[in-house]
């Protein structure tokens, strides 16, 4: 379970976005609920600070206005019934909220995006992406709306986990995650693999050479029992846990149309998890352009965790190995 869920906010309407899922598993998992702000001074050229310290002055006022924020949307939200604190610190902002992981035990940090755009923050460029590869917990991802919305931001209650699987045992420690984040949210999942169709080289197994279609058949069996082994592993009830195969020649192409697919064999994905950004070896698919390009353009939360290096990395595709 999780027992603390941390929050980064930045003032804004748009960082807010992710308060309603952030709220939701919060109120499962009746888990604490973590806000923090880092505040960046407003820095004031030399020789304009006219009159003395005004510029200081500016900033403290800035700094105050940022707590009285803090303080009370923790009261805004406590009122629901959750346990809220908040915390205003000062610093560069990913070591910061780094910090504050660590002082709290935070478990989850859930954080908005500008959605389909790209990975920045919304206070500030690149954020998100560092703390993608840099924080030792699960970052969960939520695209905001391009607008703010009249009614302010919407429940996002998960019932459906697409999880993409490359057939590595780095892919498979977000398991670890989905198998929580269903049992708090009493969600199904689905554990997708794609294989490249027989036009296109392969980009999952090693070798540039086409694959023909005995061999795709075969590599689709050796996929299956693959996915249904994990399935067997996940503390779920087996009615909830499907596994699909996708043929593909762009695996990230595949894995977005399965997030967005909507249908009785395969429901709306209401969230994607995946594992990346590996220490020492890459993955074979989400170590490449294909986690990027699904971080990008997803249009549902996304929750991303690299492994630790403490962990160590197993034998890549054990269960899809290629007979000699």
């Amino acid at each position: 379970m999780f027992r603390t869920i941390l929050v980064p906010l930045d003032g804004t309407a748009f960082g807010e976005q992710a308060l309603p899922l952030a709220m939701h598993l919060a109120a499962r998992a009746q888990a604490e609920l973590h806000l923090v702000h880092v505040h960046a001074p407003t820095l004031i050229p030399v020789g304009l600070e006219a009159p003395p310290y005004a510029g200081a002055a500016r900033s403290d006022l800035a700094r105050e206005s940022v707590r009285f924020y803090l303080e009370r949307m923790a009261a805004k939200l406590g009122q629901t019934g959750l346990a809220v604190s908040s915390a205003l610190r000062d610093g560069p902002v990913v070591a910061t909220i780094e910090e504050r992981v660590r002082a709290v035990g935070a478990e989850l940090v859930v954080l908005s995006t500008h959605g389909r755009g790209g990975l920045s923050l919304v206070w500030h460029q690149g954020v998100a992406d560092q703390l993608r590869r840099q924080l030792a917990v699960p970052l969960l991802l939520v695209p905001a709306a391009a607008e703010e919305l009249p009614d302010g931001p919407r429940e996002r209650p998960i019932q459906h986990v697409l999880v993409p699987l490359d057939g590595s045992a780095f892919a498979e420690t977000v398991l670890e995650y989905v198998g929580r984040l269903c049992r708090i949210t009493d969600a199904a999942c689905t554990l997708l693999h794609v294989l490249p169709n027989a036009a296109a080289p392969s980009t999952v197994w090693s070798g540039a050479e086409p694959v023909d279609e005995l061999a795709l058949e075969r590599r689709r069996q050796q996929a299956e029992q693959y996915l249904h082994r994990l399935a067997e592993r996940l503390p779920l009830a087996a009615e909830r846990v499907r596994t699909r195969i996708a043929v593909a020649s762009e695996p990230a192409e595949a894995i977005l149309e399965a997030a967005e697919r909507d249908g009785p064999e395969l429901p709306r994905a209401d969230l994607l998890a995946l594992e990346c950004h590996v220490h020492g070896r890459l993955a074979r698919l989400f170590g490449s352009h294909v986690a990027e390009t699904v971080l990008q353009h997803s249009p549902v939360p996304v929750l991303v965790h690299h492994p630790s290096p403490a962990r160590g990395p197993e034998p890549v595709a054990r269960a899809l190995a290629v007979d000699a």
